[in-house]
């Protein structure tokens, strides 16, 4: 249809051009042209790129024709020709769209670049970014910067300064953009960068993706910084538990003659200032640091040194080549108890959550988790923690239902004029409980759950309703299911190794703070299987679960799981390995 339409306008022209004696001209085929015109640039080949854009420039107008002098001049820059690509870039009169504004920006800074004007091309690129909306479009921007400032006429710009700290970081790295890492003034010079302009965003994009792919698939891990606030008053036990287990493998592991781990206290000088010196004294892998919001700090500058974070940064940020989180995450545990709730064939869920934003964010996250694999939540009640046994009663009436069998029975009372025999019943369409409660309020919640007809209903709890450190049973829990470290429930499988170490160091710490004693046995073995990415074997088997190399750095668990029998946890069948399938 199209070639029949073709052919008619080029007969109407041809009979036209008959009626008034004017020379025949073959229409264009633009679309096809300007296709022809940008895989010439793709391919290299500037040359034919230009011809095909000056000839499309020619036969067109409007938008149409600024669109065509934007490639036009983009042909030039490649051929060297700043000028006339400039001048084309002036010829663009408008109006444009935001793609095409975007666009000249970037031919016209390329242009500036070739010209020597540097400061012009990476101010006209740091504000493009307004138009620019993903981590991509960003990170190609960044590329582009670095490229330029790259060239030979840019060498000059080092020494130049604007006011603006986005764009005298970038001036700023033009001698580092010769460095090589095999000359051993470039780890120096960047951090000595990083600390004037601390928040630069080539911290995290070009300078962290470069120095990842000068290292390749193997990272060194011989100089191991440990970054934990070991003079914290609030926070110096789980540190140490942290720094016992992290030791306890290190000796375990028969590294302790090549590998070395030096400890940062960054209750003493802050979690990034720590960072950057282990990162100036010779630190080749960064354990640390454990706050969580040291580690958003240490995110925002991390990418030159392979990092370890103790606890999860922000998931606004896209991690830094290199960046690594692991935690303690009850997000994984979540995870594994919608996973294996679905697997033994539940549908339907309750939630019960403490009334904060914890429990509210964790009540959500599992009905996303719960309901991504096909299973539904058809209730939420929230307590409130004051330990009072009669106040988590009319939460639980609530989520079973009950209140409203009772409320029928109110009426059906004043009805008849007379009282009703009557047991309050649950609604019947339960399959599962999911429970978020700490270890006492666990003590009545979960015998208040039987008294109200829910004995029968699987209940799932996340790790933080069981104590490891109280020595009495909890007959009050039996019943209730939980994921748990295989350290705790399974101290004969995967968490025999710490488990033999336990409590050798400060036995206090590691016996008080079992799981962040497992955690810092788990974050050194962890040290070994980044450092040789491309060889690790994941799952890798720990004291802390079966841990996985997820997206963004995460390091994600698969949990055993235990139920409470006679007031003790006994352990259930092996993990489903749900993370290993992503």
């Amino acid at each position: 249809m199209r070639l029949r339409i073709a052919s008619l306008a080029a007969l109407a022209a041809a009979l036209l051009a008959a009626c008034t004696g004017a020379p025949v001209v073959a229409p264009v085929d633009s679309d096809a042209r300007e296709a022809r015109a940008a895989e010439a640039l793709r391919l290299g080949d500037a040359a034919a790129a230009r011809d095909l854009y000056a000839g499309l420039v020619a036969r067109s107008q409007g938008m149409e024709r600024d669109r065509f002098r934007l490639g036009l001049a983009r042909a030039e820059v490649e051929l060297g020709n700043a000028e006339l690509a400039l001048a084309e870039l002036d010829a663009i009169a408008g109006p444009s769209t935001t793609s095409l504004e975007s666009e000249r920006s970037l031919v016209r800074a390329l242009a500036l670049f070739r010209l020597g004007r540097t400061v012009e091309a990476v101010t006209l690129l740091v504000e493009r970014e307004i138009w620019l909306e993903s981590p991509a479009e960003l990170r190609e921007n960044h590329a582009t910067i670095w490229d330029g400032l790259s060239l030979p006429a840019s060498a000059s710009a080092a020494r130049l300064r604007t006011g603006d700290s986005m764009i005298d970081g970038w001036l700023a790295l033009t001698p580092l953009t010769g460095l090589t890492e095999d000359s051993g003034e470039l780890l120096e010079a960047l951090v000595a960068w990083r600390e004037e302009f601390p928040n630069h965003p080539a911290a995290g994009s070009v300078l962290a993706e470069s120095l990842a792919a000068r290292r390749g698939e193997t990272l060194r891990a011989d100089r191991v910084a440990l970054l934990l606030p070991l003079g914290s008053i609030e926070r110096r036990g789980q540190a140490r538990a942290v720094l016992e287990g992290f030791f306890a493998h290190h000796f375990d592991s028969g590294m302790a003659e090549q590998r070395t781990v030096q400890v940062y206290d960054t209750a003493q000088r802050g979690g990034v200032e720590s960072f950057l010196t282990a990162q100036l004294e010779g630190a080749d892998f960064v354990v640390g640091p454990l706050l969580p919001e040291e580690v958003v700090q240490v995110q925002r500058q991390a990418g030159f040194v392979p990092t370890l974070a103790l606890n999860l940064g922000t998931s606004e940020l896209t991690a830094a080549p290199n960046f690594y989180q692991f935690a303690l995450s009850s997000d994984d545990e979540v995870e594994a108890i919608a996973a294996r709730a679905i697997a033994n064939g539940h549908e339907t869920a309750v939630v019960l959550i403490s009334s904060t934003e914890r429990g509210y964010r964790l009540g959500s996250a599992f009905r996303d988790a719960f309901e991504a694999r096909g299973g539904r939540v058809i209730s939420q009640s929230a307590y409130v923690s004051d330990q009072d046994r009669q106040t988590f009663q009319t939460p639980i009436e609530q989520l079973l239902n009950i209140t409203t069998s009772e409320g029928r029975r109110n009426r059906l009372q004043s009805d008849l004029g007379r009282a009703v025999e009557f047991e309050p019943r649950r609604r019947a369409d339960i399959d599962m409980i999911f429970l978020q409660a700490e270890p006492a309020v666990g003590r009545l919640l979960v015998p208040l759950l039987r008294d109200n007809g829910a004995g029968d209903i699987p209940t799932y709890a996340l790790s933080e309703v069981f104590d490891p450190t109280r020595t009495g049973a909890d007959a009050d829990l039996n019943g209730l299911i939980f994921p748990e470290l295989p350290l705790l429930i399974d101290p004969a499988g995967s968490g025999r190794a710490a488990a033999a170490r336990l409590g050798e160091f400060t036995p206090v710490n590691a016996e008080q703070w079992k799981r962040l004693f497992a955690f810092g046995y788990d974050a050194y073995g962890l040290v070994g299987a980044l450092a040789s990415a491309g060889n690790a074997r994941w799952p890798m088997s720990g004291a802390t679960g079966d841990l996985y190399l997820g997206d963004n750095g995460r390091i994600r668990r698969d949990l055993p799981f235990a139920e409470f029998r006679d007031g003790r946890p006994e352990p259930l069948t092996a993990t489903l390995g749900f993370f290993s399938s992503r």
